[in-house]
């Protein structure tokens, strides 16, 4: 495997040091060597959060970016791994979808592609997944429990705190004696860029707010907020996958007394899609009740959002949605529906100073699933390579 980072930054590890080990005696050899985090930089989301850089004992080249709270009974610890070199002023900051980690075919191509494109790639493990803290670590993976506590509100709320963080250590590696502008992308696959659109929104009010309180502040400052790129969000839900009214009901029941058991919920099989093969860091099983609720309450809640204006992505810059044609889990008129209504609610020309209103873009991939990028690259899969296509030419468009 190889390393994406030069020796200068302070946050370089050995490689490996937090990818999956490889199980004894096992000799896979992959078509080309995999991109290695450079760092791993956990945070604890929690009320009056302030963050402080810790070297370990251990190694001094070893320094995590860790959070500390005032109430840490009440933190979750959110694990945040980045690729790339320090000194390049653009991020790809990335939330997978439900179920998924870090170690996925979708992270590793993103990350070989922002490399390529001298973009530093951050992606973050939501709470009860991966390395993230959350739930019980009970799964027939053995590592991780896909348990969300809260509500979509809070995880939203965890994607910005993301950025923020992401942004803070983007700020403490430059070897500058002023502080410089970083170039921010927030990116998001299925639920992940569900997520992302509601966060980049919020983010983007932020930014353009008029009260200096808010849109002055240390946050983002220092920030050129792109925008959002997002692939197979989910923004809605295949009606043959919604059980019938007794059937949701008796989940919403059972998800309250039971919500770490798998019954009657879908299978998540990772094998396609983990990377490195034998990583136990994505979840496999029945998922739990909680997190069917969930996902159904979120693919319910959107749509509504989007109608009522709620979700409008008004003032995010750029907004690009990737989706598949042949997508099983959200369907492609649901997206296309979702982007017809991003597109009514920016400003025009007129309300933005006589200049073009920002750009909104939907590109559908032909016979595309709902994993456009979980898959090796190296495998020639047509609907893989135009997707990343997709991607490095927004890069290329912001860079």
């Amino acid at each position: 495997m190889v390393s994406a980072s030069s020796t200068s930054s302070p946050f370089v590890y050995d490689d490996l040091a937090f990818t999956s080990p490889r199980p004894a005696g096992n000799t896979d050899e992959f078509v080309e060597p995999l991109v290695t985090a450079v760092a791993r930089a956990p945070f604890l989301y929690g009320e009056e959060t302030t963050r402080t850089a810790i070297t370990t004992s251990t190694s001094p080249s070893l320094c995590d970016f860790q959070s500390r709270t005032s109430s840490s009974a009440s933190g979750i610890t959110l694990n945040v791994e980045l690729f790339g070199d320090a000194s390049w002023n653009r991020i790809l900051c990335f939330v997978p979808g439900v179920c998924e980690s870090v170690e996925t075919w979708t992270a590793q191509n993103l990350a070989r592609k922002c490399q390529d494109c001298q973009w530093r790639l951050a992606v973050l493990e939501l709470e009860g997944h991966g390395l993230s803290s959350g739930g019980s670590r009970s799964s027939s993976s053995g590592t991780t429990s896909a348990l969300m506590s809260g509500g979509m509100d809070q995880w939203v709320d965890q994607v910005i705190a993301f950025c923020r963080h992401v942004l803070a250590l983007q700020q403490q590696e430059q070897h500058s004696s002023s502080l410089t502008t970083t170039t921010l992308t927030l990116s998001g696959s299925s639920l992940g860029g569900c997520l992302a659109a509601y966060a980049s929104q919020k983010i983007a009010e932020a930014i353009s707010s008029s009260d200096p309180t808010v849109s002055k502040n240390d946050d983002w400052k220092h920030c050129n907020f792109v925008g959002a790129l997002l692939l197979s969000p989910a923004v809605g839900i295949n009606a043959a996958a919604v059980p019938p009214p007794s059937i949701l009901t008796c989940l919403s029941v059972l998800a309250k007394v039971i919500p770490s058991v798998g019954f009657l919920t879908p299978v998540e099989d990772p094998s396609h899609y983990n990377c490195p093969p034998w990583t136990k860091r994505n979840f496999a099983g029945s998922w739990p009740l909680k997190t069917s609720k969930q996902m159904l309450d979120i693919t319910q809640r959107v749509p509504k959002d989007v109608r009522e204006g709620t979700l409008n992505m008004r003032n995010v810059p750029f907004v690009t949605v990737i989706s598949g044609s042949k997508d099983p889990i959200v369907p492609l008129e649901a997206v296309k529906t979702f982007v017809e209504a991003i597109l009514e609610h920016r400003p025009s020309s007129n309300e933005s100073n006589e200049q073009s209103a920002p750009a909104v873009e939907f590109i559908p991939i032909a016979k595309g699933d709902h994993g456009l990028l979980a898959t090796p690259l190296a495998s020639n899969k047509k609907t893989a390579k135009e997707t990343i296509e997709q991607v490095v030419k927004f890069l290329q468009a912001h860079s």
